[in-house]
């Protein structure tokens, strides 16, 4: 049964989704609230993942209108929210970051501008918890995304672009790892965890370099890992 209303939520919001954008005068936002209103009322009912399904096409659809509605992107972002804390309550860490990444979603889709400071200051610290969890449990896609949603969205969130360098570093990428932690120390040189950050990609950037590389990536590695440990307090 849980089956046949989530694809039901997907067919309607695909619907939603072949229509083009139209312009705030014209558009009729209905669809996109239904869609959330039988979210929320899944989610009042116990049921999680169909609710996330819900959620998720209800975010879809509000992409679908130029500009989106800002009330009810408002809504679906508290709620996908809260849906994403009962998730990570649960311990079902990964449908949490889900519906973390989908609240940034809606936030760069307002422009920042979902609900009040606290509320975005709530929703930044529970995805860098649950994404650095991930990280060290050997899951590092979703928090990748996460973490490129948090360092994109204030190009001053040192923490949003620490979590992107563990991220890709996770994932082997450590070109990558090493362009996150570069920005992350412009923005907050004195850092130890960016300073240990760098240190431990040059390290495994070391194990795959030429043989004439080597050295010198050790000797990067080595100096970035001491300035870690002087700047511990």
């Amino acid at each position: 049964m849980r089956h046949m209303r989530v694809a039901a939520i997907l067919l309607l919001g695909a619907a939603v989704m072949m229509a083009r954008p139209v312009p705030a005068e014209g558009r009729d936002p209905v669809a996109p609230r239904d869609l959330a209103l039988e979210a929320k009322r899944l989610m009042d009912g116990g049921d999680l993942p169909a609710s996330l399904s819900a959620f998720r096409a209800a975010r879809e659809a509000l992409e679908s209108f130029a500009p989106p509605d800002a009330e009810l992107a408002d809504f679906v972002g508290l709620q996908l929210f809260n849906l994403g804390v009962r998730f990570n309550n649960a311990g079902d860490a990964q449908r949490a970051m889900t519906c973390f990444i989908e609240v940034l979603r809606v936030e760069r889709m307002v422009r920042g501008r979902l609900r009040d400071r606290a509320f975005r200051a709530s929703l930044r610290e529970a995805t860098l918890k649950v994404a650095g969890f991930l990280v060290a449990s050997g899951k590092p896609d979703p928090a990748l995304e996460a973490n490129q949603l948090l360092a994109e969205g204030s190009a001053g969130d040192v923490e949003g672009w620490v979590g992107l360098g563990a991220s890709q570093l996770a994932r082997g990428d450590h070109a990558a790892a090493l362009v996150a932690y570069e920005r992350a120390a412009t923005i907050q040189p004195d850092s130890p965890e960016v300073a240990a950050g760098r240190g431990h990609t040059a390290l495994m950037m070391a194990r795959r370099a030429e043989q004439g590389e080597v050295l010198a990536l050790i000797e990067k590695a080595a100096a970035w890992l001491r300035r870690a440990s002087d700047l511990e307090p």
